[in-house]
């Protein structure tokens, strides 16, 4: 009688490892479950914070407006602005340059001040002194418009008076083009230049790979401009409008 309670109470060892399996087997595809809940939970978590992340991220390419940023001219920006110029008519005066172009921002980019004053001073009053003939003013006028006006010039024209506003904003001292600042303020003229081309051309994937390298090139000059003066490379950042994080870290483009 005893020994037969006692199987009863104490089952043997390999019926419990059997009883143990069979268990398994039914708690298993739960855990299964459940782990890949988990996992669908964690990465749907990890995309919703990297997406709040990069919200608040600085734009790698185009940084923040900045008054340097702010004063480079970009296509359509200067195509529109046509209605800055003034009609020419033929009661307009050639004695008054004014008249010709409103804004010194959109005068081609090859003038100086000299030039300005040849063109809108000393000729004038020269053609004024030698010709009476009043129907040709407006003639004369429309020249002198279509030399001196960005609007018909194209991006490349556009470009090149970037880099000359890049280059005067920069410069260390006078004839200064190859210092680490001067360098990363023409890569990021270049950078706008072709970024706004690519917007309004989002089919245009060669471009897209040439914006991509731009932008690390402009990475490494100013990695470098850290490593010579800790200064240069914050004031650069300010003035360029750009995110020491950005600059440092991984770019996302």
């Amino acid at each position: 009688m005893f020994p037969q309670c006692k199987r009863n109470l104490f089952p043997s060892s390999n019926n419990l490892f059997k009883s143990l399996i069979a268990r398994s087997f039914h708690i298993t595809p739960f855990l299964q479950k459940r782990h890949s809940r988990e996992i669908k939970r964690q990465n749907i978590a990890k995309k919703i914070s990297k997406l709040q992340e990069n919200s608040k991220r600085f734009d790698d390419i185009t940084g923040i407006p900045t008054p340097f940023t702010n004063s480079l001219l970009r296509p359509s920006q200067v195509y529109a602005s046509s209605n800055n110029t003034i009609q020419i008519t033929p009661t307009t005066s050639i004695t008054s340059h004014s008249t010709i172009i409103k804004d010194k921002q959109f005068r081609n980019y090859f003038m100086d001040e000299n030039d300005e004053e040849f063109l809108f001073k000393i000729a004038p009053n020269i053609i004024k002194e030698y010709s009476n003939i009043k129907e040709n003013d407006s003639e004369k006028i429309q020249i002198i418009k279509n030399l001196t006006s960005l609007h018909n010039t194209n991006s490349k024209g556009i470009l090149l008076y970037n880099i000359q506003l890049a280059i005067k904003e920069f410069a260390r001292k006078e004839g200064d083009t190859g210092s680490a600042e001067v360098q990363a303020a023409i890569w990021t003229a270049k950078i706008l230049n072709l970024n706004e081309h690519i917007k309004n051309n989002h089919k245009d994937k060669h471009n897209y790979r040439e914006l991509r390298h731009m932008v690390h090139k402009r990475q490494r000059i100013l990695k470098y401009l850290k490593t010579q003066d800790l200064g240069r490379y914050f004031t650069c950042l300010k003035k360029l409008g750009l995110d020491q994080k950005s600059i440092e870290g991984e770019i996302v483009i």
